[in-house]
């Protein structure tokens, strides 16, 4: 199953030196710090950039640099249609993206490229890199800076934006429910869901052995919303994908460790133990998933460490 997770965008440093060197990396200059970064054209003539307490409100991109996967991007943030904004913070670590951040005035667009290991452990706390991401990988950011304002009007808009926040998403939740309400009956959905809210459907009867939720599984799968249209698919494609059954969402965690080798089943899932509250590139927020699963194959697992990144 193609890796979905995605962090958001958090807050990260700062350093108001602009001094550079020559770069290893094409295309980009490097300041003493270890930041890298390139400035598209045209330049912003303003002198006026912003510095830890102010306020930005900008739209950005962040990627993986070895696989050039996105791991957010401010487009699936709501409400702002692509637009994000938030306070920036005293720098964790030198080199560091809210570095980048104090480096531009309105109207740059700009690549950066910090350490990932730093932006992981040092910026969001967590206590090491997640497992879809290399050790010494980079992580790549675009970002347009669109205002600056001072920390004080920042307050008033951050306490302003919690509380749309907070109830647009009660109306996205309540609206989430209701329509997988809807669909179960409409469906005629007979089964029980489990515990977590998981509807587990056997299509077809599988053989074999029990699997575990540490194994390492092949499948092929097909994920809708509810309405039908089709977001992620691989039964076109030559061979099966294979994973770590700790390695997904929770729903197939628990779904696919109910089947056997060549079973079939269709997993409805409500957003809870699909991707959550904040979605994920492609998959908006409070996003009830269904997927239908044909195991082809598993083998033994261990347990993974725990890394503490969270859902």
């Amino acid at each position: 199953m193609k890796n979905k997770r995605f962090l958001i965008f958090i807050p990260i440093v700062i350093l108001l030196t602009f001094s550079c060197s020559t770069s290893d990396i094409d295309g980009f200059n490097k300041n003493e710090n270890g930041l890298y970064f390139r400035f598209h054209e045209p330049k912003s003539k303003s002198e006026k950039h912003p510095k830890p307490g102010d306020g930005v409100y900008m739209k950005f991109l962040i990627k993986i640099k070895s696989t050039d996967s996105i791991l957010t991007d401010s487009r699936i943030v709501p409400p702002d249609n692509g637009m994000d904004y938030y306070m920036i913070p005293p720098s964790t670590f030198k080199g560091s993206l809210d570095e980048a951040l104090c480096m531009m005035a309105v109207g740059d667009s700009a690549s950066f490229i910090v350490n990932a290991d730093s932006f992981f452990v040092h910026t969001t706390k967590k206590k090491q890199l997640p497992r879809f991401m290399k050790p010494n990988d980079k992580l790549v950011a675009e970002i347009k800076m669109l205002k600056i304002v001072d920390a004080n009007r920042m307050e008033t808009i951050l306490k302003k934006r919690q509380e749309e926040q907070v109830k647009m998403y009660q109306q996205m939740e309540f609206q989430s429910r209701t329509d997988l309400e809807k669909y179960i009956v409409d469906n005629k959905i007979k089964e029980k869901p489990t515990a977590s809210g998981l509807y587990y459907i056997e299509l077809k009867k599988g053989s074999g052995f029990t699997i575990n939720k540490t194994d390492n599984v092949s499948v092929y799968y097909k994920g809708t919303f509810l309405d039908g249209t089709v977001f992620d698919e691989n039964t076109n494609d030559p061979q099966p994908i294979s994973f770590n059954l700790q390695q997904v969402i929770p729903a197939w965690t628990e779904g696919v460790a109910l089947m056997k080798a060549g079973g079939k089943a269709k997993l409805i899932c409500p957003y809870q133990i699909a991707y959550g509250a904040r979605g994920v590139p492609g998959i908006p927020p409070f996003s009830n998933l269904v997927f239908e699963i044909e195991l082809k194959s598993s083998t033994p697992g261990t347990a993974l460490k725990p890394e503490g990144l969270g859902e």
